[in-house]
């Protein structure tokens, strides 16, 4: 079991999320390597550097998709959506991001989903389970 450094933060997460996610990963295989904070290249974000090529990339982040988690495992990388609880946002989320993704790092190996919560309505793990993202 890895834990991570003492005083370790997440970027963006609020404080539970970061719990739920810490607590997550005592007890997950984490792969060959873990990123978290991933940020993505939306039409909104190409837009504005479009129209303002001197702006830093600082600036444009705030149109930028980012993916709370980016774990690469031996056979696949895994999109991590951390919330306290599960909804169907946090689903629709993770699929725009898949193809987000799928277009900007060109991966070879299979993209697969996943919520990490402490909480989960019975008819979003329904419908995560009908849509193969692992709750």
């Amino acid at each position: 079991m890895r834990r991570l450094p003492p005083g370790f933060r997440f970027k963006h997460f609020y404080p539970e999320e970061e719990e739920i996610f810490a607590k997550w990963l005592e007890t997950a295989d984490w792969g060959l390597r873990i990123d978290t904070d991933v940020h993505l290249e939306t039409p909104r974000s190409l837009e504005v550097l479009r129209r303002h090529p001197d702006w830093p990339p600082s600036a444009r982040r705030i149109y930028m998709a980012r993916i709370d988690a980016v774990i690469e495992k031996t056979d696949a990388i895994w999109l991590i959506e951390v919330k306290k609880k599960a909804t169907a946002s946090a689903m629709g989320r993770l699929i725009y991001y898949a193809e987000l993704y799928r277009d900007q790092f060109k991966p070879t190996k299979r993209i697969k989903l996943g919520i990490v919560c402490s909480e989960i309505p019975e008819e979003v793990r329904e419908i995560c389970e009908r849509y193969g993202i692992t709750v």
